[in-house]
């Protein structure tokens, strides 16, 4: 619980202003708390994301990228535009949207404000390089 508020305050905290009102409002149709425990807790829907962090995919580059099976990839797929992180856009590739890009954001603020207290729980389900990567967001 203590990890979800902190989560709050920092969603709160980022430039609010990037997100345009047509995106707050489908944004605020999804739970925030089953994605997180998605990003953190299924391998194939992190690996999609490590490779949309770099911009928009099709379907064969996302293979190609994740090296994934092509039913485990669209599983993932199917999954994470239900819970809304991803996107198909009208060239048929896969983007992440901006939700998807908000709780990443809130998740790097909260990875560093855990160093900043200095305490050993890290959050160690996530990967240091999938927060820090540079994003197409």
């Amino acid at each position: 619980m203590k990890i979800l508020n902190i989560l709050f305050a920092a969603v709160a905290t980022l430039d609010m202003e990037l997100l345009s009102q047509k995106d707050l409002v489908a944004s605020a149709q999804y739970n925030i708390a089953k994605p997180i425990r998605r990003l953190l807790e299924n391998k194939n829907i992190s690996s999609v994301v490590k490779a949309l962090l770099k911009g928009p995919m099709s379907f064969g580059e996302l293979s190609e990228e994740t090296q994934l099976k092509r039913n485990d990839l669209n599983h993932a797929l199917l999954e994470m535009k239900s819970i809304g992180l991803a996107v198909q856009l009208e060239d048929k590739k896969y983007s992440l949207t901006v939700f998807c890009c908000v709780i990443m954001e809130a998740m790097a603020t909260i990875k560093e404000e855990f160093k900043k207290r200095r305490e050993d729980m890290l959050l160690p389900a996530i990967e240091q390089t999938f927060i820090e990567q540079k994003t197409s967001c």
